[in-house]
């Protein structure tokens, strides 16, 4: 090529990129062929009258407009999904969902919280127009799926706005590490048949598990407003509570008011009674169907807590240490809730077992992860093997998505119940004494007993 067609390509590529950054555009990511050929891809930075800088890999480079033959721009997130979404007819549902959980998953990689904010409000505002225009008509297992997918959106969002918070004041220091992913996978994990058992009893006393009415109040504390949970409040709770909490936010001041007021939804009432935090009446409500986030804990509880943690072998059975879990009618819901709850109040030095700011880092993953995998593999124990494929496996994401639908921060239900303590070897119940640390569920036999986490003051 000559020297003017040179000069003409450098010209070209300059005046791209002037547009580009006058019109206040954001980084773009951008291939960039070299005059000898090489082809790089990042994101661009910055440029110069005679250079460009790229971010290849977290590494900040820079290239001679001289050396460079071509820059294409590579179309962000929120264009290609809107290139998808026009090929679609608002009738295609699944299709729809698919969509908006590729949208999700790719601005999860993004590093920047300010980038993911928009393609995140993106999907969100897809799945609620989903929701809408699909109705009762959808399959079952597609409108959970797009209620749970909501749920989620919604919780990382939340984080990344407080995140963009924690960057935008002075001296905070940045935020923490969000993902903490690991990429080694182990092949074949998540597959590994369960193992046969024998049909011992528990090392739990079946009868000893949460009341209905203890398994309710979770479900209460674990509803999304913003999602029609059945729920049924007896007229003189409602009356009740607003006697006594007459003249606070919410709460009708008049005859014809509180009239009105009690023939509102029992979801709006429910809400007034979230706004004041009106614990006390919390057991009076009366939620008919497993909320989304306990919905989807059930099938992770009967997938991978059952058949993998609370095995006769592992914390189901006599050398459960620290952590005993109830194993006896897996698929009620007295077991399924009273094992929420013990995996809930657990935190070891090693961390949560539930971590609902940070999913990815919960013991009930990464003590499932082989411990080349994790900074903090299972305790040491003979027999133990890795359930889990690794961070990018399908039943590790399945888990990640769940934490992620759990009421944040972590709620304090208000349950005074405690686990009761493992049988011995002859059947009969270990030393009382053991009551007060059981409830903290140790990780792993042989291990360190851990300790119930303490609960925020923003529970609603």
């Amino acid at each position: 090529m000559n020297r003017n067609g040179a000069a003409g390509r450098q010209w070209l590529i300059a005046a791209g990129l002037a547009l580009l950054l006058a019109a206040g555009a954001q980084a773009r990511d951008v291939e960039v062929v070299m005059s000898d050929g090489r082809e790089l891809e990042g994101e661009l930075v910055n440029e110069s009258e005679k250079e460009i800088v790229l971010l290849i890999s977290g590494v900040r480079t820079t290239l001679a407009r001289e050396r460079i033959e071509q820059i294409t721009f590579k179309k962000t997130l929120v264009e290609e999904f809107r290139a998808r979404r026009e090929k679609l007819n608002d009738q295609q549902y699944r299709d729809r969902y698919k969509a908006a959980r590729w949208l999700f998953d790719q601005s999860k990689q993004l590093v920047d919280a300010v980038a993911k904010k928009k393609p995140m409000e993106l999907a969100l505002e897809e799945l609620k127009a989903l929701a809408t225009s699909m109705g009762d008509d959808a399959p079952a297992d597609l409108r959970e799926s797009v209620t749970l997918l909501r749920r989620v959106v919604r919780s990382r969002l939340k984080v990344i706005e407080s995140t963009i918070d924690q960057e935008e004041r002075p001296d905070s220091g940045g935020p923490a590490d969000e993902d903490g992913d690991q990429k080694n996978a182990a092949p074949d994990a998540d597959e590994q048949p369960r193992q046969k058992e024998d049909d011992e009893e528990t090392t739990l006393p079946p009868e000893k598990r949460l009341t209905e009415d203890q398994i309710n109040l979770i479900r209460v504390y674990e509803i999304d407003e913003e999602i029609d949970t059945p729920i049924h409040i007896p007229r003189k709770a409602e009356e009740e509570f607003i006697a006594q909490y007459a003249g606070r936010s919410g709460i009708p001041s008049g005859r014809r008011a509180r009239r009105r007021w009690l023939r509102a939804e029992d979801r709006q009432k429910l809400g007034v009674m979230f706004e004041n935090r009106a614990r006390e009446f919390y057991g009076e409500v009366e939620v008919l169907r497993d909320p989304p986030s306990m919905r989807a804990f059930r099938r992770v509880h009967q997938q991978y807590v059952l058949n993998y943690c609370a095995t006769r072998r592992c914390h189901g059975g006599g050398g459960a240490g620290g952590l005993a879990l109830f194993r006896q009618n897996g698929r009620q819901a007295r077991t399924a809730y009273s094992n929420f709850l013990i995996l809930d109040r657990y935190v070891n030095d090693d961390g949560k077992m539930i971590d609902r700011q940070r999913p990815d880092r919960s013991l009930l993953l990464r003590y499932g992860l082989r411990p080349d995998q994790t900074p903090t593999p299972h305790p040491r124990v003979d027999r133990w093997v890795a359930r889990l494929r690794g961070p990018d496996g399908r039943r590790f994401r399945e888990i990640v998505d769940w934490i992620e639908t759990l009421y944040q921060p972590d709620p304090d239900y208000g349950l005074e119940w405690q686990p009761p303590a493992p049988r011995s070897g002859d059947g009969s119940a270990e030393d009382d004494s053991a009551d007060e640390t059981a409830s903290s569920a140790g990780g792993g036999a042989g291990a360190e007993t851990g300790e119930a986490k303490s609960s925020g003051n923003d529970t609603p």
